[in-house]
């Protein structure tokens, strides 16, 4: 008896366990998704129907990568139709909810959301640790354990003390801010003498409208772990956000009739100018909190391998070039770039050495 109570004590437990667990899995792959997709429609959001597993990303994906772009077309540049076939068929059939979402991210590093205090507060300890470098760096000079001339940040002490004794006043000299700003300004300019075609503002607008239209990251993905208010939508825990690079690149309506041409000159003016008067429709490296920390790193690593290619190189592309511009872990050639290379070498006598 005791044998048979027991076998039927853990019986019913597993059978309960099991029953949980597949109670579970029809939640996570029907009833969840199918709740979102009312919560989503009944505030005027259209799409296509939740459908098991990949829906029909998969279809539009293979149909959209077999498909080349004529490189004679004068819609040559407009990659979105490629790099992401879902979202373009999902704008193509449902159109827009609403454009005010993206000029919602312009202030919202002013919010004080916790994410935003924690790097407001690294921002204050960095500034405090470079100040604790400079007031340590005065004290070696007055101490004499450090010379004036040894590096930048020396001089510039050296200046602005020398500043302060002529004028008899310590506002006359500059802050500890300024000295910081001074420090990088200085930096930069070493930099930009060292390596002449970083200062090129061609080469500088040239790599801006490449990566407009083709932006190295073609979709910038969040998960709602909690319930979100964006405008005027609540969006519920589970929804996946995705804000396509690509497509707002190539937007009509921020960047005009000419958005898929290649016009360096658009940034002529600068980087704010460039659109339709809506600066934060340019992002090739994310924005706000979680901006790209190497863009800066990236954009000078180009410059300088331009410019030592290019010193003994130019290129055009080959005939047998196919324009296939395809998503994977970047927005990249589906069957590579051939290029015909010429070689050019630079003689030069010892007169003009």
């Amino acid at each position: 008896m005791e044998i048979t109570s027991t076998t039927a004590l853990f019986s019913g437990l597993g059978t309960i366990a099991i029953a949980w667990m597949l109670m579970r899995v029809v939640n996570w792959v029907w009833l969840k998704p199918k709740k979102l997709e009312k919560f989503l429609r009944q505030q005027g959001f259209s799409g296509n129907s939740y459908r098991l597993f990949h829906g029909d990303m998969k279809e539009i994906t293979k149909q959209a990568s077999t498909k080349a772009i004529n490189i004679s077309d004068f819609q040559v540049h407009n990659i979105v139709p490629r790099v992401l076939p879902f979202n373009h068929h999902i704008n193509t059939i449902y159109g827009y909810v609403s454009k005010h979402l993206l000029e919602l991210q312009r202030d919202d590093k002013f919010l004080p959301t916790a994410l935003n205090r924690r790097m407001k507060s690294n921002y204050n300890e960095t500034r405090a640790l470079i100040k604790g470098i400079i007031h340590k760096k005065e004290e070696a000079i007055q101490l004499g354990e450090a010379s004036n001339n040894d590096d930048l940040l020396g001089k510039l002490i050296e200046s602005n003390n020398k500043e302060i004794q002529e004028h008899g006043k310590k506002e006359t000299g500059m802050s500890i801010d300024e000295v910081i700003e001074e420090c990088k300004c200085g930096l930069l300019e070493v930099i930009f003498i060292r390596v002449h075609l970083l200062s090129h503002v061609t080469v500088t607008k040239i790599l801006q409208v490449a990566l407009r239209l083709y932006s190295p990251a073609s979709i910038l993905t969040r998960t709602i772990y909690k319930e979100t208010k964006l405008g005027e939508i609540n969006i519920p825990p589970g929804i996946l956000l995705s804000l396509p690079l690509v497509m707002v690149h190539h937007d009509h309506e921020y960047w005009g009739d000419d958005a898929d041409e290649f016009n360096p000159d658009r940034f002529s003016e600068g980087v704010s100018k460039a659109s339709n008067n809506n600066e934060v429709s340019f992002f090739p490296f994310g924005g706000v909190p979680r901006i790209c920390i190497g863009q800066n790193f990236a954009l000078m690593e180009t410059k300088l391998v331009l410019a030592m290619i290019l010193r003994n190189f130019s290129f055009e592309l080959s005939p047998g070039y196919v324009h296939a511009p395809i998503n994977g872990l970047t927005v990249q050639p589906q069957y590579g770039v051939i290029v015909s290379c010429n070689c050019f070498l630079l003689i030069m006598s010892k007169e003009n050495m």
